[in-house]
């Protein structure tokens, strides 16, 4: 379980391909954000404490059954042995509260994923990541491509992450830490924000055992949904039943806190979230009628047993290796 107090809009921001093939990309785990300097320097009437948290009391109304479909029946991967089965949380009575759940909770409903999206959030082109990754195997691939420059690579096997340059052909070993499902037990809603004594609002975030950097953006939107969903005073489910990739989603339509807003330079905002678990398929922000940014899934599979790729030393001969 990790707590901080006013964490970032999303907590790996990216990871960065040079343009120079002599450069070095790396992963940006933001600690702080602009209210968090803001909080620690005393200005607290500047920090977005003041937007009152809404969902103090949730009604329950029994035990969510598993999502239909999302059942593995055979392993993906050699070491994936046990079968997975979707975890049942508490029903919500609130069609918001559950979806909004949902997204804090993606990861709960899903084993293996091949998706593929396209966003302008990371950068100032448009650029495609593609996320592929069997849970309970421990492996993991993601790929993230903008223009013609060739794609980034991170690899997840075990415990061991690496990272691959395709830029500056290299590779690096132990690059980021790995998670199990072990190490992120569900959290009920009504302890994902609280309040600490100084006012301040702390999120408690559940740790991406995805293995893939990128997941917030799509495929485990906990930040997004901290972001932009926390008051429910400011959005809404406008169609409960949108098919989105032969998928069945809701859509969301809200406007933005004024910090989000000023961040982002948006006004308004729509979603289109998968029902059965929470992934983020479709997001766009709009300054007036103009889509100020954007998430876009092109593909994605949830049900069939998708292999994913492993790293191999002899398909990057040539490349440098490092270690961390």
């Amino acid at each position: 379980m990790l707590k901080r107090k006013l964490a970032p809009v999303l907590a790996v921001l990216a990871l960065l391909c040079t343009a120079a093939a002599s450069a070095v990309a790396v992963s940006v785990w933001k600690e702080m954000n602009a209210a968090q300097e803001e909080a620690e320097r005393g200005s607290v009437d500047q920090v977005e404490q003041m937007e009152d948290f809404q969902y103090t009391h949730i009604e329950t109304a029994g035990t969510a059954s598993a999502p239909a479909g999302q059942k593995d029946e055979t392993p993906a991967q050699p070491g994936a042995a046990e079968e997975f089965v979707p975890e049942t949380h508490e029903l919500l009575a609130d069609p918001k509260a559950s979806i909004y759940n949902k997204m804090l909770n993606s990861i709960d409903y899903f084993n293996n994923v091949s998706l593929t999206m396209e966003t302008s959030m990371l950068g100032d082109e448009a650029t495609t990541v593609e996320y592929r990754f069997d849970i309970q195997a421990g492996v993991a691939y993601q790929s993230e491509k903008t223009g013609d420059a060739p794609a980034c690579e991170i690899y997840s096997e075990g415990s061991n992450m690496i990272f691959v340059n395709n830029q500056a052909r290299t590779y690096t070993q132990h690059y980021l830490p790995t998670y199990t499902r072990d190490d992120t037990p569900y959290i009920p809603l009504e302890a994902r924000i609280t309040t600490a004594e100084d006012g301040i609002p702390t999120y408690t975030y559940r740790k991406n055992v995805t293995n893939c950097p990128l997941a917030s953006y799509s495929v485990f939107p906990q930040e997004i949904a901290f972001s932009y969903l926390k008051n429910f005073d400011k959005w809404e489910i406008t169609d409960g039943d949108v098919t989105f990739l032969d998928r069945s989603c809701v859509k969301i339509t809200g406007t933005p806190s004024p910090y989000i807003a000023g961040k982002h330079n948006i006004d308004s905002f729509t979603m289109l979230v998968d029902s059965a678990t929470g992934i983020l398929l479709d997001f766009a922000g709009s300054s007036g009628e103009t889509v100020s940014s954007y998430i876009t899934v092109t593909e994605c599979s949830l049900e069939s047993r998708t292999a994913v790729p492993l790293f191999h030393a002899d398909d990057y001969t040539g490349y440098t290796e490092s270690y961390r």
